[in-house]
């Protein structure tokens, strides 16, 4: 079945603006074929700056197989601004092989540089939908700032494998100002595994989001990896800090990595911070912690560059450079901090 939703305005309906669901008893998923271009959702124009939000939220698509919201040329991308809820739900085991492209989730302005949140988060992937793309390269991210919770959240065990990179998250579509999401940048929950942020050549700028730039918690959140970022800064030598800590793990969250190739700098806070029992066996490695990409110029974090403490066992931090913060460079504190490992920065 081939379902295209295309150059339309979905604006003040009580549910959501679109919503797409395959439903039980002979609906494969797998025999659908949707794409989502170009439209408006939730705003009647890029200049609308009246509440014409859709009450429940923005796009809900449940266990349809290899949707497509925006695409890899810039006019197919949608706005999904001001709605209740959240601005994008990507929801069940039966919702694989997403692309999420293009989009701006959360602004409006004919230059993406005023903020039309959400009232929940951005995008939320969730209750196990896995190995989907959320942005593909720097000319093929979203837009995702101004939302009343996480720009992009990743929750529930099963939500697995997803990609999040080439995103911009918390800052106006030039880069040069923040447009906060009103928590987290990127969060990672509730036992999602083996999810990836960036890429070498795909960075997420997750910057000026009012809590952590990226946020990692709860028993069983494993296995996830977050590299090539640039987490507090904007530019080359322009830092928009996050206003919590550049990086959070905590509350059991365990075998997660931070690194490599981050450049943490210019938040609120510490650059790493690892936090709580149970929280075991965190790997920060080969990140910029303090300055600028190019290790040139001082972008410092306003704590200590790595903090792990109040119980956290097993962490290493390897390979990193790390200077300029206003704490210490590298802070172990706390009874029950154990085993950790500082080598070779």
């Amino acid at each position: 079945r081939r379902i295209q939703v295309r150059n339309s305005v979905f604006v003040r309906n009580t549910g959501y603006g679109i919503r797409i669901e395959a439903t039980t008893g002979g609906d494969d998923p797998a025999d659908h074929e949707v794409t989502i271009v170009n439209n408006l959702v939730g705003l009647d124009s890029l200049t609308d700056g009246t509440a014409n939000g859709n009450s429940l939220g923005g796009i809900r698509v449940v266990n349809s197989r290899r949707v497509k919201v925006g695409g890899t040329i810039s006019n197919q991308g949608n706005v999904i601004s001001g709605n209740g809820g959240n601005g994008l739900e990507l929801v069940g085991p039966g919702l694989v092989e997403a692309q999420v492209f293009n989009n701006w989730i959360g602004v409006r302005g004919t230059a993406g540089n005023i903020a039309r949140g959400n009232s929940f988060t951005g995008i939320r992937v969730s209750d196990g939908a896995s190995a989907n793309k959320i942005g593909q390269d720097s000319t093929s991210g979203n837009l995702v700032s101004g939302n009343g919770i996480d720009g992009v959240t990743i929750t529930g065990a099963g939500t697995d494998g997803n990609l999040v990179v080439g995103n911009t998250v918390g800052l106006n579509a030039a880069k040069t100002g923040a447009l906060p999401n009103g928590a987290s940048g990127v969060a990672l929950l509730a036992g999602a595994k083996a999810n990836i942020l960036g890429a070498q050549t795909a960075k997420n700028i997750i910057s000026g989001n009012s809590g952590c730039g990226v946020f990692l918690a709860d028993p069983s959140t494993n296995l996830n990896e977050a590299r090539f970022n640039w987490i507090g800064v904007a530019g080359t030598i322009l830092a928009i800090g996050n206003s919590g800590c550049g990086v959070l793990v905590t509350a059991g969250a365990s075998n997660n990595r931070v690194g490599p190739g981050n450049v943490i700098s210019g938040n609120s806070g510490v650059g790493v911070e690892v936090a709580g029992a149970n929280t075991n066996a965190i790997l920060i490695d080969g990140n910029t912690i303090g300055l600028n990409p190019a290790g040139t110029v001082q972008l410092p974090n306003t704590s200590h560059g790595v903090l792990v403490h109040t119980g956290a066992d097993n962490a290493e931090v390897s390979g990193n450079t790390i200077a300029r913060n206003l704490g210490d460079c590298i802070h172990l504190a706390d009874n029950g901090t154990n085993a950790s490992q500082v080598l070779g920065n």
